[in-house]
């Protein structure tokens, strides 16, 4: 989103939150409006141009593998890794069994269902990022305007692949982000939660890795983290990644 310029308040030394100053009725409708309508365009396109791509399709087989019993695996019997995404085939074995749909179709519903997630996360951390510095002034989401007009994320918001997870995991950093910026004073458990989604980011993509760290050091920042607080956003961030890694290098044989 941008806005016209204001000049922003003084941050408080105190910690005290950062709330917004109070809102007619009206402004919160129109904000409403403004993040449905790139987000609504967004699903409609995407579902327009719903499809399977033969990577996806690649998922679908370790999903049948692992409902199979035979683990996250392409071929019985051959513990070779296949997929790009950690988490993708995982979340796509558990939808197998609470969903009446084929593998194929839960990969494209599933990853249209969190992109669109991951816009309106995004779209509603930002009008809050925002709404600190005025209560009045029109948000455009020209950003959100511009992703949506690229035709290649039509396509890939399904396709069957990891893409969703992905546009969801950034919505959701992004969210948690503003939020500590507004709330500085952030209590440990949502420090920990916090933490703990950012450290997904490597097992949602492996190339996520760096920015997990930003977001973790950014955090740390905002939150004025002390040494404790930041050995337990480390020890959250790291404990399911670190965990998969020994499992996958057992299972697989491989070190990295």
């Amino acid at each position: 989103m941008s806005v016209a310029p204001a000049e922003a308040p003084p941050r408080a030394r105190d910690a005290r939150p950062l709330l917004p100053p109070s809102r007619p009725p009206r402004t919160r409708r129109v904000d409403l409006a403004v993040m449905l309508f790139p987000t609504a365009l967004l699903a409609a396109l995407g579902w327009h141009r719903r499809w399977m791509t033969d990577d996806g399709l690649i998922f679908t087989r370790v999903v049948r593998q692992i409902a199979a019993g035979h683990g996250p695996v392409y071929s019985v019997g051959e513990r070779v890794e296949t997929s790009t995404s950690t988490l993708w085939p995982w979340l796509l074995a558990a939808a197998h069994w609470v969903t009446p749909f084929r593998d194929a179709e839960t990969g494209v519903y599933l990853g249209l269902a969190l992109s669109v997630g991951g816009m309106w996360l995004a779209l509603d951390a930002t009008r809050r990022l925002h709404r600190v510095r005025t209560a009045q002034r029109f948000l455009l989401p020209v950003g959100a305007l511009v992703f949506v007009a690229i035709q290649v994320n039509w396509d890939f918001l399904t396709a069957g692949m990891e893409m969703g997870l992905v546009l969801a995991w950034i919505g959701a950093a992004w969210w948690l982000l503003v939020a500590a910026w507004r709330r500085p004073a952030v209590s440990r458990p949502r420090l920990a939660a916090a933490a703990f989604l950012y450290g997904l980011g490597p097992m949602v993509r492996p190339d996520l890795g760096l920015t997990a760290l930003v977001l973790l050091g950014t955090l740390a920042w905002l939150a004025r983290a002390r040494w404790r607080a930041c050995a337990l956003m480390a020890a959250a961030a790291g404990a399911l990644p670190a965990t998969y890694q020994v499992f996958r290098m057992g299972y697989y044989g491989l070190l990295v």
